[in-house]
């Protein structure tokens, strides 16, 4: 191989680095990302290695990429302090990079450092996102506000959180509508915490309100809450309606747990309802729940239930 051939060369547009075309490194970075898309971690985890390995002078952009997706693989694995390290990397590495990775790396510091247990630490993480990366994307920026208030939430610091959840609401309002509805949420939880049950309850209402094509697990959480707070507030009969409310929204949630169906359907007391009303709520129930294996041991129990009833 002669000397020229080992440097970097721009032939009919394709780079050549080290003899290995830039169409290499992408189709390799192509093929990593496939076993990602696979959910074949432990795999993309080594494929993403290997490309850095294999092509150390390739673009910045690639190499930051394939770093920044070898924390994302271990994260996903639940290796939390490597995956902290390696999103680490990203930054000390490839400080040139586009900014979209270098946020997304740094908020992945944030949330490897949350999962280890460390709030504060992950609080401090988030907070950098939204400094040292301002031109970064709405949604980049709402997530680690977003993710700032659960930090402070988890340091037990619920005014706090919920000055950071709202904050979400006013810096980013084009953010997506799931990001923008779970700061809504946790706005409530938040309220709940500091024992303003009512104030609580018209939060989780604003969420159904406002973002009514959030997800409807979201939805569901936020709906389950307002019989939470209604509960608190000693609003039984209110409280059993908006359970009732949950649960039909929750049948909703492709592959809920039939766990979480049976915990919020306990909730309901059919003792504060009109016979008449309650027998509808049943079949409401059975027409919102797919007849599914997972489902059969609740649906069971609803259609018992409205046996009684006749």
């Amino acid at each position: 191989m002669s000397k020229c051939s080992k440097l970097l060369v721009l032939v009919a547009g394709i780079v050549l680095v080290a003899g290995v075309s830039f169409a290499d490194v992408t189709n390799d970075m192509a093929a990593a990302k496939a076993l990602y898309a696979n959910k074949q971690y432990v795999e993309s985890q080594v494929a993403f290695e290997k490309v850095l390995k294999d092509y150390p002078t390739a673009p910045v952009s690639i190499l930051a990429d394939a770093q920044c997706l070898v924390g994302h693989s271990l994260l996903i694995q639940g290796k939390h302090t490597e995956a902290q390290v390696a999103f680490e990397k990203v930054l000390k590495d490839y400080p040139t990079a586009p900014v979209s990775i270098l946020a997304d790396a740094q908020c992945h510091v944030g949330y490897s450092l949350y999962s280890q247990g460390k709030p504060l630490d992950a609080q401090v993480a988030y907070e950098k996102v939204i400094k040292d990366y301002p031109t970064a994307s709405v949604n980049t920026l709402a997530n680690a506000q977003h993710y700032v208030g659960h930090s402070l939430y988890s340091q037990g610091k619920p005014l706090d959180a919920q000055v950071a959840f709202e904050k979400v609401l006013k810096d980013y309002p084009t953010a997506s509508v799931n990001t923008l509805a779970n700061a809504q949420t946790y706005i409530g939880h938040s309220l709940r915490s500091q024992g303003k049950y009512l104030d609580a309850q018209v939060a989780f209402e604003k969420v159904i309100k406002d973002y009514p094509t959030a997800s409807v697990n979201t939805l569901a959480n936020a709906q389950n809450y307002i019989g939470h707070s209604l509960r608190s507030q000693g609003k039984q009969v209110e409280a059993t309606e908006a359970y009732i409310k949950a649960v039909i929204l929750y049948a909703r949630v492709p592959n809920v747990a039939s766990k979480t169906l049976v915990d919020v359907f306990s909730r309901i007391n059919p003792a504060l309802m009109i016979t008449a009303d309650y027998t509808v709520a049943l079949q409401d129930i059975i027409k919102a729940t797919p007849a599914t294996e997972a489902n059969a041991e609740f649906l069971g129990r609803i259609k018992s239930e409205l046996e009684k009833m006749k």
